[in-house]
């Protein structure tokens, strides 16, 4: 009937998760348990009197149950894990994860308990400030982009300075393996003109900080002329790229060659001349650049004189930046005709630079071909030519 019963004393047994048995005294009508617990989760109790379960009143509804629980909640943060790769590159973008744990090991997946700020620095540049309120799942992921050219370490503190994680990056020093000449086809002798070089390390990334760590790049040539000046030294390197005028005393073509003193199996590629230094962009992948020792290339390095009045120009797009499906034909009058490359698995992290070429046949010049990215991020060839001249 509801009623109270106060004269009730003797023994029943409380089952935690069905599992574990508490045994609770009752003395006058009442008994009392003390739970405790340091792992987070959800705990269920069952109330059991001479072996049979025992109705719980709940006192909110005033509704009879079966079972109730208790859910125990993490604690305040206590210690951090920090989750990343060991190693870093100079001027690339770093990811690390901050993991936070209570005292006793919970994933902090739960900030009811208040506000908590966490302060992440390294022993270099960089230093951020973030809420728990920010923890997604006990997680949060950082970026930043260190420039230290030795071993940095992350650090992450309370508000009280107190440390709760850290973890050491390893500096990575990228070894030059090619260098990326692009210069113009044509100069006139004592008039400046202009070269863009490139270093690249094995791995086919940049190296952004060559202005600090590198060595001074020679520049060779096949000629009977002289090459001024023959030498760029790494302080003229910015961002892995330096820009810089030469001049040539002699009348004749020369093939400029690059060289690094104590690498002698540095190679080079040979590339047009860019209207301007590239921006270097926010990092989501690194940088790939074709390496010389394939033969496949985006233009056809020089001009085949044919014996008929046939011009054939092969293309070649490399496996890094997609494949070739279809060439379709966006435009064909008054002897233009644009091409546009269908390719699929378009790897849209690799630039494609705009470049021009005149097209010859038996020594003379019959049109122009043009090779750029448009605005949508497609491929197009533009062909021009002489009346009397197709594209087929």
């Amino acid at each position: 009937f509801d009623n109270d019963v106060t004269d009730f004393s003797g023994k029943v047994k409380v089952k935690i998760n069905n599992s574990k048995d508490e045994v609770v005294t009752f003395s006058s009508g009442v008994g009392s348990l003390k739970f405790y617990s340091e792992t987070a989760g959800k705990y269920n109790f069952k109330i059991y009197l001479e072996n049979e379960p025992f109705k719980i009143k709940d006192s909110y509804t005033s509704g009879f149950l079966n079972e109730f629980n208790i859910y125990v909640l993490n604690n305040k943060i206590s210690k951090v894990e920090i989750a990343t790769s060991p190693e870093f590159i100079p001027e690339y973008e770093k990811e690390f994860s901050i993991v936070a744990y209570d005292k006793f090991g919970n994933l902090v997946n739960d900030t009811s308990y208040g506000e908590q700020s966490l302060i992440i620095q390294t022993n270099g540049s960089f230093k951020t400030i973030i809420r728990n309120k920010e923890l997604e799942n006990g997680r949060k992921t950082i970026k930043f982009v260190p420039s230290e050219l030795h071993d940095i370490k992350i650090e992450v503190f309370d508000e009280n300075k107190s440390l709760l994680g850290s973890k050491t990056l390893t500096f990575v020093r990228q070894i030059p393996k090619y260098i990326k000449i692009a210069m113009p086809e044509k100069t006139r002798a004592g008039e400046e003109f202009e070269v863009k070089l490139s270093v690249y390390d094995q791995n086919g990334l940049l190296i952004k900080v060559y202005d600090k760590i590198g060595k001074p790049v020679k520049l060779t040539h096949n000629g009977s002329g002289r090459l001024i000046p023959d030498i760029v030294y790494p302080q003229q390197f910015s961002k892995g790229i330096a820009i810089v005028k030469l001049i040539y005393t002699k009348n004749e073509q020369i093939k400029i060659t690059p060289t690094i003193e104590g690498y002698e199996k540095i190679s080079y590629s040979e590339g047009p001349k860019e209207p301007e230094q590239e921006t270097p962009k926010k990092e989501k992948a690194p940088e790939i650049v074709k390496k010389p020792e394939t033969k496949e290339k985006i233009i056809p390095d020089k001009i085949v004189r044919a014996k008929e009045p046939v011009k054939i120009l092969n293309l070649f797009i490399p496996k890094n930046i997609g494949k070739l499906e279809n060439v379709e034909i966006l435009k064909e009058e008054n002897g233009i005709k644009i091409l546009k490359l269908v390719i699929s698995n378009r790897n849209r992290d690799i630039e494609v630079i705009k470049v021009s070429r005149n097209i010859e046949v038996n020594g003379r010049e019959i049109g122009s071909l043009s090779l750029y990215e448009n605005q949508e991020g497609e491929i197009e060839i533009e062909i021009k030519t002489l009346p009397n001249y197709t594209v087929n």
